[in-house]
């Protein structure tokens, strides 16, 4: 169970890196299946530095967890078969 939320919070973070720096809608094209209709929108409705400050807030949670700070090119895992 633990190897999964860490996935999922990789995922998450995949998709929330992309939304803040490439915008919600190229993230939804490119890793669409990792998030529903209803947080895009919610998404969306962000303004830029509430967006970056979710990225932040979950890059801290990554960290704590044991995955090392991802970029937009580089998804380097611990303790999680990426």
């Amino acid at each position: 169970m633990a190897d999964l939320n860490r996935v999922k919070l990789q995922e998450q973070m995949q998709f929330l890196t992309t939304a803040s720096t490439k915008g919600v809608d190229s993230a939804v094209e490119e890793n669409g299946d990792l998030i529903s209709a209803g947080e895009a929108l919610a998404l969306k409705r962000l303004s830029e530095q509430e967006l970056n400050s979710l990225v932040e807030l979950n890059q801290k949670v990554a960290k704590i967890r044991g995955i090392d700070r991802l970029s937009n090119d580089d998804w380097t895992c611990v303790n999680v078969a990426c």
